[in-house]
């Protein structure tokens, strides 16, 4: 239990750094007609030409503040609530072991919102390639923050393994 317990104060501490880490840099350009002239943008228009970093938190914010509130509720669902909802499961179904209660209700919903765990790093993923893909060559990176925070999700699904299977084995020993 020890193992299952240190996963998941990993997976807290990765979530919360990773939420709040630079997740994904944009860098504008603009390339037109084999010329690049985002040196001449970056003296008309700063603001708008200048590399910046974005955390998850700091994308929800901003997709608010510019009326994106339907996408910016999907990723503050999909990336802060089912992962905290999770791990939280995970501590409750973890507690339960230790008392020798079966945790089954439990470990069926981390299965339930296991399914949404990857889910916000597949949106960065599909946003790095959607903006690759746009003409003017500017380009967007993940950034440590999306590591830390994907090293978070891998380790609470590793602590759901490991007590499904100790959740399993009691099962057959008082069977």
């Amino acid at each position: 239990m020890k193992t299952i317990f240190t996963l998941l104060i990993l997976s807290c501490i990765t979530l919360g750094i990773g939420i709040l880490a630079p997740t994904m840099q944009t860098e504008p350009r603009l390339n037109i007609n084999n010329g690049d002239y985002t040196e001449i943008m970056n003296i008309l228009f700063p603001e708008e030409f200048k590399t910046s970093s974005f955390s998850i938190l700091q994308g929800i914010t901003h997709m608010w503040n510019t009326d994106s509130k339907g996408i910016a509720s999907l990723i503050f669902a999909f990336s802060i609530i089912f992962p905290v909802f999770k791990i939280l499961a995970l501590w409750i179904a973890s507690l339960n072991l230790c008392e020798s209660k079966c945790p089954g209700k439990t470990l069926n919903l981390v299965e339930k919102l296991g399914k949404f765990s990857m889910i916000d790093v597949f949106v960065i993923s599909v946003l790095i390639v959607t903006i690759k893909g746009l003409p003017g060559g500017s380009q967007i990176h993940g950034d440590w923050g999306l590591y830390v925070f994907a090293f978070s999700v891998l380790l609470s699904m590793i602590a759901g393994f490991l007590l499904t299977k100790k959740a399993t084995k009691l099962e057959t020993q008082t069977n």
